[in-house]
C-alpha cells in the first residue's frame, strides 16, 4: 500500500474554494482507476498552525501514484490549486 496526503492553506479559504478544490480531486476517483482510495477533510478548528484541506489516498504502489500524479485531469485539477492555495505541504509512505 502506497499513501499520498497532501494539505493546503487556501488564499482565501472560502467554501467555495474549499468545496472546488474537494470536488475537482473527488472528481479523478472514476477517472483514474488506480486511486484506491481517497478522502478529504475540511480544517474545523481554524487556528494559525491549522492547514484548510487535507487529502489522503491509496494506492496499491508508486508507480500508481506516480500514474495519478501525471495524468492529465490531475494535471487540471493542480492547476487550479496552484491558483487557490498558498502553501502546500506532501508525505508519501509506502509503511
Amino acid at each position: 500500500m502506497y499513501r499520498h496526503i497532501v494539505m493546503w492553506k487556501f488564499k482565501e479559504p472560502t467554501q467555495t474554494n474549499l468545496d472546488r478544490v474537494k470536488n475537482g480531486l473527488l472528481a479523478l476517483v472514476p477517472v483514474i482507476p488506480c486511486v484506491r482510495k481517497m478522502e478529504i477533510y475540511k480544517d474545523s478548528a481554524h487556528t494559525p498552525a491549522s492547514y484548510d484541506l487535507v487529502l489522503y489516498t491509496e494506492f496499491d504502489s508508486e508507480k500508481d501514484c506516480a500514474y495519478y500524479a501525471d495524468h492529465p485531469e490531475h494535471v487540471k485539477v493542480k492547476k487550479v490549486i496552484g491558483e487557490l492555495t498558498s502553501d502546500r505541504v506532501v508525505l508519501d509512505s509506502d509503511e
